[in-house]
């Protein structure tokens, strides 16, 4: 199944998009719809797989890259605008744009590390419009373990040395976001990426992580979380405290992998959270046409 990439008119941002084979969106609207918000770095086609096995799921599936990383990495990371906070103002434009397109659809939203965190904001923009959020290894807070003290201290002296601009390589490669043995041997991933970006920019994700952790607390749909419990990026603790933190409701639902890296996408695992998460998904789409149909009759009566 071919990625066909598109861009956002408002916004420049180019994101891939898959459609199910059955689906004739030329004659008629989509039923149900997935966004996936990349991470730090992270790219749709580093996720494509994971995707495709969540397309007989859904009539479409977007998948957005941030401005800087992956479909979109011809132009700069930002430091206007807050950094950060410039990609995130870009996605809920872009998002807003998709929504437009399919206004009757059930639309379902997910990311992973920074694009999970970033899902929570776009879901406190457009409230109404989405029936789910799936966060896999939300970047609340960075490990410890990998993000040490003195990494902290070096990008500090970037940003008062050069307001930001100097670029920081992150501590961490591709042996820290998956063990996958498929993934470490194929030749199109580098065992040594290091990824460089301003030490502003990394800076202010530490502003959007508090934004979010808030937005989480007040999430006001199912959520899905993935925790990795070997993940050496992101704090796993720092995820089940936000996950204690949701709002009370019935179809809540953690999934804690004792064995899974940073990017559950990519490890030998992603088959079984996919189907996890696509059960997860019509469970909740039976749950609503049942309650729909519970209250028809209190709707005839009141009509009458």
């Amino acid at each position: 199944m071919p990625l066909t990439v598109e861009t956002c008119p408002h916004t420049g941002l180019r994101y891939g998009k898959l459609h199910a084979k059955q689906a004739n969106l030329a004659a008629e609207s989509p039923r149900r719809v997935l966004i996936y918000i990349a991470g730090l770095g992270g790219s749709v086609k580093w996720a494509l797989g994971f995707l495709l096995r969540l397309l007989p799921g859904f009539d479409v599936v977007y998948g957005l890259d941030l401005q800087g990383f992956g479909l979109n990495d011809d132009r700069s990371v930002p430091l206007e605008n807050g950094g950060v906070r410039h990609q995130q103002q870009s996605v809920i434009t872009t998002v807003r744009y998709l929504l437009e397109q399919h206004p009757e659809a059930s639309f379902h939203i997910s990311g992973i590390s920074l694009g999970a965190l970033l899902s929570t904001l776009v879901v406190g923009a457009f409230p109404q419009r989405f029936s789910s959020i799936a966060l896999f290894a939300p970047a609340y807070q960075p490990h410890a373990k990998t993000f040490s003290l003195a990494f902290q201290l070096r990008c500090a002296w970037g940003i008062i040395s050069t307001l930001g601009k100097r670029p920081i390589q992150l501590p961490y490669g591709l042996a820290q976001l998956t063990q996958n043995p498929k993934i470490l041997k194929d030749s199109q991933f580098d065992l040594n990426w290091r990824l460089q970006v301003p030490t502003g920019y990394l800076w202010s994700i530490q502003g959007l992580a508090k934004q979010a952790q808030t937005a989480t607390a007040k999430l006001p749909l199912p959520v899905w979380m993935v925790i990795p419990g070997l993940d050496s990026i992101c704090d796993p603790h720092a995820m089940r405290q936000a996950f204690q933190s949701l709002p009370n409701h019935p179809h809540h639902q953690c999934v804690e992998e004792g064995n899974l890296f940073h990017d559950v996408m990519m490890e030998a695992q992603a088959d079984t959270l996919a189907n996890q998460y696509l059960q997860w998904i019509d469970a909740l789409d039976t749950l609503a046409e049942t309650e729909e149909a519970e209250l028809s009759p209190d709707q005839a009566v009141h009509s009458s």
